[in-house]
């Protein structure tokens, strides 16, 4: 599995060259005394300010897809029947046409606020997070197959299995 949250952590560890740029573009109180960006704060700002969000997509997105796109082909060298590349953002981004099949983790908006509130973000910037996404249904209704997740974690993995079983 290649998870692209995953990639986009590693591009901005201290060094990397997105980090310098985002470091040369926002500044250093963006960064914590040992680095490290600082994430809260970015997103507490790109979530309010269009211009700084579009600014760190157009230099996160070419470098995360060019990270996934190599593993895949890696993958694909090493004749690996399947892979799933978690892309959170796929449908905002438009490149969902780039895979044999796409998938919606879904859950009630109940169970989205208590997941995400679980994560100590204050309501303003669930919304504004939730915003910048396309609406569930819209996510729903352009994915081929829907893993429900508002039941048991043993519910959830057959929901996976039946799909694997599909894709097999």
């Amino acid at each position: 599995m290649i998870d692209t949250d995953i990639i986009a952590r590693q591009l901005l560890e201290p060094e990397q060259t997105a980090w310098r740029a985002v470091k040369q573009h926002f500044g250093d109180s963006f960064f914590l005394a040992n680095g490290h960006l600082n994430r809260s704060r970015l997103a507490d700002l790109v979530f309010k300010d269009d211009a700084s969000k579009q600014w760190l997509e157009t230099l996160l997105h070419p470098l995360i897809r060019k990270a996934w796109s190599d593993q895949v082909a890696q993958m694909k060298v090493q004749n690996e029947r399947l892979c799933v590349v978690v892309i959170p953002l796929l449908f905002e981004t438009g490149i969902q046409n780039q895979f044999g099949t796409t998938l919606c983790t879904a859950c009630s908006l109940d169970t989205q606020m208590e997941r995400l509130q679980g994560r100590d973000w204050s309501l303003e910037h669930i919304h504004s997070r939730l915003a910048a996404q396309w609406t569930l249904a819209n996510k729903v209704e352009a994915s081929q197959f829907i893993i429900w997740t508002d039941c048991p974690p043993q519910a959830t993995c057959a929901q996976v299995d039946l799909i694997l079983g599909w894709a097999n």
